[in-house]
């Protein structure tokens, strides 16, 4: 099931894109900066497409990945240049490329019944695969440390939608009670979902990347744009692969 419908993707769209909108000349800059200026990015969890689009007009190529319907054909609209692929971030195998982005929380996101440390571990094996050697996977999502604001309301609006969200924690699980209402011909529309985000602990993270072949460091932000109180990330870089014993004895002399 997807976490965004229509008129939840609209309001993110209208309201709360300037995240990916103000990350991406850091991440531009930080894949220039690694030589990858022009390669192949992946992102996981496009949502609007902003990102994508600010890549493409850099120069890189995109496969953008969302496993929402409305996502997928906002970010077709907004970056008709990329590869759109509508599946889930945990399902989805990357192709040959030189980064996989996925910012906004997406690695967090789960069902009811939480997100297997070993799915994770799947993921960063497969994202190892597909990167070139120094190719980079860059994140941020939810630690522990949010459930402390778990109970407040939070009020948000602008033309033609009205967004309330609520939280609970219990343990490392974050809910999310989401309503919108969205203006239409015949007056607002109502909307509520309810997501759930496991609280994902920077340690044992950077554990699990470790061991699927990267080096790690952590993150303060995304340039101008810091992590949120409660928020972390990550850049991993893929160590490079060391070649076999067979492919060595042959190339000597």
């Amino acid at each position: 099931m997807s976490h965004y419908g229509t008129d939840l993707a609209f309001v993110h769209d209208r309201g709360f894109a300037s995240f990916s909108e103000r990350a991406a000349p850091f991440l531009i800059e930080l894949l220039r900066a690694r030589g990858l200026a022009g390669g192949h990015v992946v992102e996981l969890g496009c949502g609007g497409g902003q990102l994508a689009a600010a890549l493409l007009a850099a120069g890189f190529e995109v496969t953008a990945v969302d496993h929402s319907p409305a996502f997928v054909a906002l970010t077709r609209r907004h970056a008709p240049r990329a590869r759109v692929v509508r599946a889930s971030a945990f399902g989805f195998e990357p192709p040959a490329c030189d980064a996989v982005l996925a910012i906004g929380e997406v690695l967090g996101y789960t069902g009811p019944g939480g997100t297997s440390a070993s799915a994770r571990r799947r993921l960063f094996a497969r994202c190892a695969r597909a990167l070139s050697d120094g190719g980079l996977l860059a994140f941020d999502f939810a630690t522990p440390a949010l459930a402390r604001t778990a109970g407040r309301r939070h009020f948000a609006e602008g033309p033609g939608w009205a967004c309330l969200v609520e939280t609970r924690a219990t343990g490392r699980r974050l809910e999310r009670r989401i309503v919108t209402f969205r203006e239409r011909a015949r007056g607002w529309r109502r909307e509520e979902t309810t997501h759930h985000l496991e609280l994902l602990d920077p340690a044992e993270l950077t554990a699990q990347l470790r061991a699927a072949g990267f080096a790690v460091r952590r993150l303060p932000g995304y340039g101008s744009q810091p992590m949120l109180p409660g928020r972390a990330a990550l850049l991993a870089v893929r160590r490079r692969r060391l070649k076999s014993t067979s492919a060595r004895s042959k190339s000597r002399p």
